[in-house]
């Protein structure tokens, strides 16, 4: 037995002689002639890896990291301060009222410090919002300067309508404003 005889038929041109590939070119191969990757493997073929995917390179400017840090760290005084001054609501709204022009005995009414508690964790849950999401995109490379920006925004217009509505319910801030009024209103000549 030859070695030609030993080794298996050629499906694909390996071993053919050029004479022997022009004339499998002429006859084209069955459909079925696919051969089970697992079976087929090219002798001395090196490994194929998959092309290496160039790590995309940051596109944020070193900047952008520095500004969002100093309005986190300005936000988080800014609720610190904020959250100590609304924890006490009633003795807060008494001296804003009483600068605003009310007399002691006008701005002095009983009132409750639960809108302040309320407006105080809307401000920390708020700010630990947005502290989660912008070092969540600092630490993946995105622009993160506008975080800060936005939560402050977005917990801010939270916290202003719980005190709209805890302001229209106070007699003193009423008072207040019937006063406004009064002092807007011109004699007809």
């Amino acid at each position: 037995m030859t070695e030609s005889e030993s080794r298996p038929r050629p499906q694909y041109g390996e071993y053919a002689t050029p004479e022997e590939q022009r004339a499998h070119i002429r006859e084209p191969l069955p459909t079925t002639a696919h051969p089970d990757p697992a079976e087929f493997s090219w002798p001395d073929a090196p490994p194929t890896a998959a092309p290496a995917v160039p790590e995309p390179t940051p596109n944020v400017a070193p900047t952008d990291r520095l500004i969002t840090i100093v309005m986190l760290a300005l936000g988080a005084m800014h609720v610190l301060m904020s959250s100590f001054a609304l924890a006490s609501y009633s003795a807060t709204m008494t001296e804003a009222l009483m600068m605003l022009g009310l007399t002691r005995e006008q701005a002095d009414v009983p009132r409750s410090d639960v809108p302040g508690y309320v407006m105080a964790a809307v401000l920390i849950a708020g700010f630990a919002a947005t502290v989660w999401l912008a070092l969540r995109r600092l630490r993946v490379q995105k622009r993160s300067w506008w975080v800060p920006l936005a939560g402050w925004a977005v917990t801010w217009v939270i916290v202003v309508i719980v005190q709209t509505a805890t302001l229209m319910g106070d007699p003193a801030f009423q008072t207040y404003l019937d006063l406004a009024m009064k002092g807007l209103e011109t004699p007809a000549p």
